[in-house]
Formats: structure tokens, sequence, C-alpha cells
């Protein structure tokens, strides 16, 4: 899935950092899980996982890679549509490839996403979107359409569907032509859109452990939270919201077709706004959770060009209890092009990883 801000290259780093500061439990809690990458890491080492986030994408993201521990059969949707599970070499009782198959052989319909997002849906209109192909457009139509009477008429169950609206989600991101955003899109079609969508079935992390994911503002969540073991933050670093970069995939995980405003075409996110993508409202927010007092350890990745100042974060810190600092040089993602102003030469950011070893209550002190 093309999504900012995935953890995906420091998962060595923030697991080695666990090591080498002796940091063990049982609970781990990622209170901004966004593609959930993080949680299923922690999964696989065999944490009990409790993750979050405000957008519903995420949280389909977080049922497959977190809620779920084992492949459910689909047989019931199966049977419905005629697969014979000898002739799709399926293992016993599972139908899953078979089912994945069947959408990918579907013709697409001109639903909401070519009508609004197409070039040929959007050709009369004020502003011709170039979010997808026509093609692409309508298979994700049909698929979701699909998807959605397959829920309503009881062929899927709720794992099935998660399962199923994942590989569409991670299809649906990889063709669309923007540059890794849903902000805007390209004003001419780039060789990756242009690729088919084809679905592939995700995998499944085994586990015994019961995970709790969440699709809250973590805010409130924290405050309903019995103390955990391990809390990991990775809270937006820019004043880039997520739910309005991603409002395409946010619409499509939801099919709940909202009324759309803009040269972008984008949906009413004002709800699922977060406080951490504010430079006025971030500390503050970011003092809730540490004040919270609601962990053992709590681990924090951001990077030195983040809305919130290294000196501001080490003073909160150090409020309560003891803390230090890792870091790692990545190389830099940028979208802005090489002649505009807003350009960053620096080829590589440093990310940092916080860690707070929680003593005892703070003293009452004034902000920084």
């Amino acid at each position: 899935m093309r999504y900012i801000g995935c953890k995906r290259r420091l998962l060595p780093f923030i697991h080695q950092t666990m090591i080498k500061h002796n940091i063990e439990g049982k609970t781990f809690c990622d209170l901004f899980a966004g593609t959930a990458t993080v949680g299923n890491y922690f999964k696989q080492l065999g944490f009990k996982i409790i993750s979050s986030d405000l957008l519903y994408t995420s949280y389909v993201m977080q049922q497959v890679k977190i809620g779920i521990n084992q492949m459910p059969s689909f047989e019931r949707v199966a049977k419905h549509i005629g697969i014979i599970a000898n002739q799709y070499r399926c293992y016993v009782h599972c139908y899953a490839q078979a089912i994945i198959d069947y959408l990918n052989q579907l013709n697409g319909i001109e639903g909401f996403i070519y009508q609004n997002y197409a070039a040929g849906g959007t050709q009369y209109q004020s502003v011709t979107r170039l979010y997808y192909t026509d093609c692409n457009a309508k298979k994700i139509d049909v698929i979701r359409e699909i998807i959605e009477a397959w829920k309503q008429l009881g062929l899927i169950n709720q794992a099935e569907f998660y399962i199923l609206l994942y590989a569409l989600l991670d299809e649906a991101s990889k063709c669309a032509n923007t540059t890794g955003t849903m902000s805007s899109f390209l004003k001419s079609y780039d060789r990756r859109s242009l690729r088919m969508i084809r679905l592939q079935l995700p995998n499944i992390t085994p586990s015994f452990q019961q995970h709790q994911v969440y699709c809250r503002n973590s805010l409130d969540l924290l405050d309903e939270m019995d103390a955990v073991d391990i809390l990991y933050l990775d809270p937006p670093y820019t004043n880039t919201q997520y739910a309005a970069a991603y409002h395409l995939l946010e619409t499509i995980a939801r099919w709940d077709f909202p009324n759309l405003y803009g040269v972008s075409g984008k949906r009413e996110t004002a709800s699922l706004h977060s406080p951490l993508s504010s430079k006025r409202e971030a500390y503050d927010a970011l003092k809730r959770i540490v004040a919270s007092g609601r962990y053992r350890h709590l681990l924090m990745s951001y990077s030195n060009d983040s809305l919130m100042p290294h000196e501001a974060l080490m003073w909160l810190f150090q409020q309560y209890g003891e803390v230090t600092v890792n870091t790692q040089l990545l190389k830099r993602y940028n979208s802005i092009s090489l002649n505009d102003p807003r350009f960053n030469p620096r080829a590589y950011v440093e990310e940092r990883l916080y860690y707070l070893k929680q003593l005892g209550r703070p003293a009452c002190r004034e902000r920084w």
C-alpha cells in the first residue's frame, strides 16, 4: 500500500532499540496504526496487540494484519457463485484464492468511482479528474459493489469482508495516478496507473492471542484503556491531514457516496482531523498521552522535520521519567518538483525514536 509515514523500513530499528533497552512485556499498543505495519510485526513476535486509528481505511488494514488470526473459508459465497474446490485446487474448506480470482474476472461498471475520478466519467464536468484510468475505475466500482452486496446478503462474514476490501484498497492505492497521497492527481497517466487492477490475497499472520483493533480517536480510547506494557506512538509528523490525503481510499472503504468538493473531488473530513497534525494543538495532545501514565514503556517515532521541535519533546518527556533518543538516517521521500520553492534539497531525514521509561508522577512545572 502506498502510504506516507509507513514504518516498514524502520521495523528492525524499532526492534533493536527495544532489545538495547531491555524493553519487555506482553501488550503492545499502537495508537496511530496507519497501515498496521508495526502492529503486525509485533504480532509476529507474540505480543498482544491493541491498535487504533481515526480512518476506516486503517481499520480495515488493522483487521486484516492484526485482528484476523487465520484465513476464513469463504465457503458460503463460493457455493453461491458455483465455485468447486477441486477446480481451483483450493485447500480443504478454503476458497479464498478462488474468490479473488472470481473478482478479478469481473467486467467493470460505470459507478461512483468512474463517474467522479476517471477521465471518461468527468470529461463533461468542470474538472476532468485523472485519478484512475477508465478501465481501472470501472473495475473498482464493480468489485466494491459485489463485496458490498455479498456482505448485505450475509454471504461473507466480517473477516471475509475485511480481507476482500483490503485487497481492493491495496490495489486502488497502487494504481492511483498520484505521487503518493491522494490530495491531487497527475496531469497525465503515469506508467504505474496504466496497469490493470488485479487483486492479491493478503497474508494472514497466525496468532493465539485475541487482539484488539479500533476505529477511534486514540486520545479518547486512551482514557478507557488499562495500562499496557509498551505504548508506541507514530503520530503525524507534518500538518498533512491523513483523512484529506487519502480521501479517495476512505470513500472506497466506506462506500457511502459522499458529496464531493474542489478540483480533487474530496469528501468532508473535518471530523477526522488529528490535533497532532496541527502545530498549535500537537504539543497539548501529546502531553495528554504522556501524562496518562497508561504504560510502562513509551516509544515514539518522530523525525527532525516534524512539527514539534526536539527540545520541546525532551522537556515534556523528562517530566515523566528517563528519556533516551535513538536515531537512524533514511532517504527522504519528496514528491515536490525540483523547481518548487518548497522543495527540500536534503537527501536524508533523521528518524528519531524517543524512549520514555516511566518512573513516577511528575511535579507540576510550567510549559517549556
